[in-house]
C-alpha cells in the first residue's frame, strides 16, 4: 500500500493505517502542538470562516452559472436570474439564462432572452449564434438566417475566434 510520508510531519514507518486517515491526525496534532489548545479553535473558526474563493463578483458568479449551465440548466438559470436581480443590463446573464431555457426545453423564453442578449451588446456571437438555432427550432426559417448574418458578422470579430483562425 502506498504512504503519504513528510520528513516534517511522519517520522519513518509512524504511520500504519490508511495515509487519508495518517494525514487527517497528524496534521491535527501538527496544529495543536504548533498553536497551542487556546489557538486551536482560533485556528479552526478562521478556516472556516475563509472562503474558498472570492465571493461577490460579477466574473466570479458568471462563471458559476457557466459551470452549472453544463450540467444542472435549471440551476444555471436561477444564477442567471440573481445576477440579474443585481445586474440588470448584464448580457452575459442574458445570455446564460437563454442557453439554460434552451436546455429545459423553453424556445419562447429562450428566444426572448438570447433576443435581449444580442440586443444588449450586439458583438456577443454566442448569443446570435444560439439565437439562430432557437429561431431554426421554432420554424422561423428567415428570422434564424438575419440571426446566423449577425453572428458571422459578430464573430468575426471575436478574439477567441480570431485566434483560432490564426493557428
Amino acid at each position: 500500500m502506498l504512504r503519504v510520508r513528510s520528513s516534517r510531519t511522519f517520522a519513518a514507518g509512524a504511520c500504519t493505517g490508511p495515509p487519508e486517515r495518517c494525514l487527517r491526525a497528524t496534521y491535527a496534532e501538527l496544529i495543536r502542538r504548533d498553536l497551542g489548545k487556546e489557538t486551536w479553535f482560533g485556528h479552526i473558526r478562521r478556516t472556516l470562516s475563509t472562503p474558498a474563493e472570492p465571493v461577490g463578483t460579477l466574473e466570479v458568479a458568471l462563471a458559476h452559472a457557466s459551470r452549472l449551465l453544463a450540467v444542472k440548466p435549471a440551476l444555471a438559470a436561477e444564477q442567471a436570474c440573481e445576477i440579474l436581480k443585481v445586474v440588470p443590463g448584464q448580457s452575459r446573464a442574458m445570455l446564460i439564462l437563454g442557453l439554460a431555457r434552451a436546455a429545459s426545453g423553453d424556445v419562447d423564453g429562450s428566444i426572448d432572452a438570447l433576443t435581449r442578449a444580442a440586443s444588449l451588446q450586439p458583438s456577443l456571437p454566442d448569443a446570435w449564434l444560439a439565437l439562430a438555432d432557437q429561431l431554426r427550432t421554432r420554424g422561423d426559417a428567415e428570422a434564424a438566417d438575419r440571426a446566423y448574418a449577425h453572428y458571422i458578422k459578430a464573430a468575426t470579430r471575436d478574439p477567441r475566434l480570431m485566434g483560432a483562425a490564426a493557428a
